[in-house]
């Protein structure tokens, strides 16, 4: 009788926290895409390309994932100005390497969800501007949040395509209240 009573006080546990530990899932998706922006101080959008790389743990059963994100939006531009009756063109490249804490809230079956994310976190870019006169390089970093949303759909038990819209807030000083849009769309493991 002891025996038993001490065998079901040491597996008890072990079994709760195997059970538990089964409830959640992990999954990895990368995804990419379009993204636009504008450059401070002038008229000029940007456009160019989006890739990125999400991890994030949720608990079975709960709208609720987090996650962490990796990416990295290359653009570029050519903007043509009048200046002294002379014409000056400018050639913009912008590299920008974004991380940050994702939240995401889902909604929906177990093959279709619809969900809505927030991100804050911080990212990392470089400048150059070419032109007819001077070459200018600058890099820094600075803050970077937004939101999103998009949609989720299951192909089998593991594997799922995702398709999101992304709105980034991000600062620095050449991003000076700067907004940066993503469309994206991206493959996914579930585990």
């Amino acid at each position: 009788m002891r025996l038993a009573v001490v065998l079901v006080s040491c597996l008890l546990p072990a079994c709760l926290s195997a059970t538990a530990w089964s409830q959640r899932y992990n999954a990895v998706t990368a995804g990419g895409g379009y993204a636009f922006a504008k450059i401070e101080d002038s008229d000029a959008g940007v456009t160019g390309w989006r890739a990125n790389i999400l991890y994030e743990m949720r608990r079975a059963g709960s709208p609720w994932a987090h996650g962490a994100s990796l990416g990295f939006a290359g653009l570029k531009t050519s903007v043509t100005t009048q200046a002294n009756q002379q014409t000056v063109t400018s050639d913009y490249t912008i590299a920008t390497l974004p991380v940050y804490y994702a939240p995401k809230y889902m909604v929906g079956g177990e093959d279709f969800t619809v969900f809505v994310k927030g991100a804050l976190g911080v990212q990392f870019s470089w400048l150059t501007r070419t032109g007819t006169v001077a070459e200018l390089s600058d890099n820094d970093f600075g803050f970077y949040g937004g939101l999103g949303g998009g949609l989720m759909y299951m192909i089998d038990d593991d594997w799922f395509v995702n398709a999101e819209y992304d709105w980034a807030y991000m600062v620095n000083s050449f991003y000076r209240d700067g907004f940066l849009n993503s469309i994206m769309a991206g493959v996914g493991l579930r585990f």
